[in-house]
């Protein structure tokens, strides 16, 4: 499974996103109960969120060889 390194360097590229206000403090909030930077923060929730998609197409295509298989015996 790919894993990312949740680190913060200044050489990495920046992004900037506009994400709604209701949206902003919730994950100032999660930031804070978590105990990490808001930064960490949104890369960690996106990092998940990439690993989980890639997860779901592995086991999708795991599923589609499976069903490939059973039907060409």
């Amino acid at each position: 499974m790919k894993t990312y390194d949740i680190t913060l360097n200044q050489d990495q590229p920046e992004l900037t996103i506009r994400l709604p206000l209701n949206m902003i403090k919730d994950l100032v909030q999660r930031s804070s109960e978590n105990g990490r930077d808001i930064t960490v923060e949104i890369m960690m929730r996106l990092a998940r969120s990439l690993e989980k998609d890639l997860a779901m197409e592995e086991a999708d295509r795991l599923l589609a060889a499976e069903t490939y298989f059973a039907n060409n015996r």
